[in-house]
């Protein structure tokens, strides 16, 4: 698996839902378009996206479909056989995704997107100990002034 960040809009509303653990996941499909090849539109590009934690509950509460989106993650591949045909299927996902939204001025504004932390962050900042302040600095004295006697002076 490797990262990957791609803009689109969202293709439907997302799906919230809380797994038995009680994570929280967010899941859309995204519609990225492809750049155009001899002046002709090429169709959309459809990645599933799936979001989980806050960014979940963010995503939930401000987008929905046709919001225009960065998405950071996890890009995978799933397989599946259609029920119907039989035929093997494939779709590219994001999990673990990081999500920006880029709505132009005058839409409905989002709020600022939600930092996602890694459990092994979150449970890193709770467990490690407050640092110790650091110690009041100590006043510098100046050197003492030194004593010169006159014999000492060639002229």
């Amino acid at each position: 698996m490797f990262n990957g960040t791609l803009t689109g809009n969202l293709g439907r509303d997302p799906e919230f839902q809380t797994t038995q653990s009680g994570q929280m996941v967010a899941k859309f499909s995204l519609a990225v378009r492809q750049p155009k090849k001899q002046g002709q539109d090429q169709p959309a590009f459809w990645v599933k996206v799936e979001v989980w934690g806050k960014q979940a509950e963010y995503v939930a509460n401000y987008l929905k479909k046709g919001n225009s989106v960065c998405v950071t993650g996890q890009v995978a591949e799933e397989s599946w056989n259609d029920k119907n045909t039989g035929e093997l299927k494939k779709a590219v996902v994001i999990r673990n995704a990081s999500v920006e939204s880029w709505q132009a001025r005058g839409d409905e504004a989002a709020p600022a997107p939600v930092q996602q932390q890694s459990y092994a962050q979150a449970s890193q900042a709770y467990a490690a100990p407050a640092p110790a302040p650091a110690p009041a600095p100590v006043p510098q004295q100046a050197p003492p002034a030194p004593v010169y006697d006159d014999s000492e002076i060639p002229f």
